[in-house]
């Protein structure tokens, strides 16, 4: 059975991946380098670094995660995520 696409809150499992996504698409459009987020350490710690009312929300696509952000998260996050 294939796994159904979701958005849920960032876990700590999610760091690296997240991490690895930030920096490749930042790479690809010359973002890199001293002054740029990319180089931040928040980068690798992207669940500690929103573990409050800020948010970070990635998608999961069969077990694969992609970052999927907003400024702020919502009140009621669960309509997102079934929790």
């Amino acid at each position: 059975m294939i796994e159904s696409p979701h958005i849920r809150k960032i876990r700590p499992d999610d760091n690296s991946a997240v991490a690895a996504i930030i920096r490749n698409v930042m790479s690809e459009f010359g973002a890199m380098g001293c002054g740029y987020s990319s180089e931040d350490a928040e980068v690798d710690s992207m669940c500690e670094a929103y573990a409050d009312d800020l948010g970070f929300f990635p998608l999961q696509i069969m077990l694969q995660v992609v970052p999927v952000t907003s400024p702020a998260a919502p009140k009621n996050w669960s309509f997102m995520t079934g929790h």
